[in-house]
């Protein structure tokens, strides 16, 4: 049997692949005629144990500790706990305080499905767990590779490589079985896939872009890591912005502006920002990220070249652009600023190739 086609855009796809679709449009979500089975959201508890507090908990691999720390983060009774776990009051107790050891394989794996923890952090090992620990292992190559491939043009390819590791990451997350490093990798694949997408689709279906890269906000906001955040934020700003919400996005850029500690990240934001407030119409907002700017590259004139990477506006162009979002032009803004960081970008890449 050969290769079939995409029932949604009519691409090739591979004769082994499991949907009807390829991973393009699989990821974007955007088709009537095909069924795509979508992860069902993430129960609001799991985020819990994304805490210091939680994780702090989980790294004794301590029964009685992890319990004790689920009900005071749940703000649970102990008779509470007993229904979440389906045991009798009594019962609990006595595992909290260590009267009753929990040692049979059964019984642990019970509790870490109740509790939405990976049974591997109660002691319970298996071929499953050996498979998400591999998984761990290798997504993170798997997201820095895409993004290689991404920024040499290979979006497409990208989006291949990103699908199945997101749509494994939410499968497991659906069914309650995720901890931090789980969360962290979700982010990092679902920040990556839609900045991805943003590359490869349309412009009127650039808001599935946005929206996996809204999902990775979602996600990085618990994690207690402020340069993620920063980093999703920026990313989630910009693919909002070209997908027609400049002012959702410039408000998403600006928070990232304040958590960004770096000035490589800081000019990264205040180039998308600049670029954003100026479609926008924004003059004053406009003004105030390139003057930020300009103090970023004073007080750092040794990183210049790093920053200069972030394709932040400089020249006549940009300043240009700012004159037509102070007169209202938004669409002359977007134009303008649009040509400017193209020549930048090319500027920059003929630099390093000489």
């Amino acid at each position: 049997m050969g290769s079939s086609r995409c029932q949604a855009c009519g691409v090739t796809i591979s004769r082994y692949a499991n949907e009807p679709v390829c991973p393009t449009c699989a990821a974007s979500n955007n088709t009537e005629q095909v069924s795509v089975h979508v992860a069902a959201p993430i129960a609001s508890a799991i985020w819990l144990w994304a805490t210091p507090e939680a994780t702090t908990a989980i790294a004794t691999r301590d029964l009685p500790t992890i319990l004790r720390t689920y009900r005071r983060i749940n703000r649970l009774s102990q008779t509470a706990m007993a229904q979440v776990l389906g045991y009798d009051n009594s019962y609990v107790s006595m595992i909290e305080t260590g009267k009753r050891a929990i040692t049979d394989v059964a019984s642990r794996r019970h509790i870490a499905a109740r509790l939405g923890l990976p049974a591997h952090v109660l002691g319970v090992t298996g071929t499953d767990d050996a498979e998400y620990r591999a998984m761990l292992q290798f997504g993170d190559s798997t997201v820095r590779l895409a993004e290689v491939a991404r920024q040499a043009g290979h979006a497409v390819e990208a989006v291949n490589e990103l699908w199945p590791l997101v749509a494994r990451l939410e499968a497991r997350a659906a069914e309650g079985r995720l901890e931090r490093d789980s969360l962290v990798l979700l982010a990092q694949a679902r920040v990556a896939l839609g900045v991805s997408l943003g590359t490869v689709l349309p412009e009127e279906r650039l808001s599935s872009a946005a929206r996996w890269t809204g999902l990775a906000v979602a996600v990085a906001s618990r994690l207690d890591d402020q340069t993620f955040y920063a980093h999703t934020l920026r990313m989630h700003g910009n693919e909002l912005r070209k997908a027609g919400h400049v002012g959702a996005g410039v408000a998403r850029l600006e928070q990232s502006a304040k958590l960004s500690s770096q000035p490589a990240e800081l000019g990264g934001t205040l180039a998308f920002l600049c670029r954003a407030t100026g479609e926008l119409g924004d003059a004053e907002r406009f003004d105030a990220a390139l003057a930020e700017y300009r103090r970023l590259l004073d007080r750092n004139a040794w990183q210049r070249l790093a920053i200069s990477a972030v394709h932040a506006p400089r020249n006549r162009t940009s300043r240009v652009a700012g004159y037509w979002a102070r007169v209202g032009s938004g669409s002359a803004c977007k134009h303008l600023c649009r040509n400017a960081f193209r020549s930048t970008m090319a500027n920059h890449r003929a630099s390093h190739q000489r």
